[in-house]
């Protein structure tokens, strides 16, 4: 199975490419179940746009690009995919594995992210405790999060939560 982190950033970047100002990543790990959920304030997709996304339809392109080869992936490794979408408002796409996902590098997944100009907020919640990285909280101390400099230090920041 892939690192769960990878198909987060495939679905983020779905959401950026929507035209998402915000994207919400949220990870709960529970012994050895993970629950991932994805929102965002992106164009959404009406229920046929999202239905020929998830089916690979080749009308869909450029509409969900990615989403029948992530649900298969998540599929093959025994875990579920729900992604409800309204046009206008958003998408929502929860993942969850009962056991055996591994969440891998969260910071590479979110770092190139932040060059879009969005902003991410994630949010892990394990072993009762939540963290959450912002990336509003660092612009309002006016930092630079396309600086190289700062986007390392963001990475071992996400990786530490």
């Amino acid at each position: 199975m892939r690192e769960t982190s990878l198909l987060m950033l495939e679905l983020a970047q779905n959401s950026l490419d929507a035209g998402a100002t915000t994207v919400n990543m949220t990870v709960t790990q529970d012994g050895e179940a993970q629950r991932i959920v994805i929102e965002d304030d992106g164009a959404g997709m009406d229920d046929l746009t999202l239905r020929r996304a998830l089916e690979g339809k080749p009308e869909s392109a450029g509409k969900g690009r990615g989403l029948r080869q992530v649900k298969g992936e998540v599929e093959a490794c025994g875990g579920t995919l729900d992604i409800r979408s309204q046009r206008g408002k958003g998408t929502r796409a929860e993942l969850y594995f009962e056991r055996g996902a591994r969440l891998g590098d969260i910071g590479a997944t979110v770092v190139p992210l932040l060059s879009e100009g969005s902003d991410i907020v994630l949010t892990i919640k394990r072993d009762e405790q939540i963290h959450v990285f912002d990336t509003r909280k660092l612009k309002e101390q006016g930092a630079d999060i396309t600086d190289p400099r700062m986007l390392v230090k963001i990475r071992h920041q996400i990786n530490n939560l």
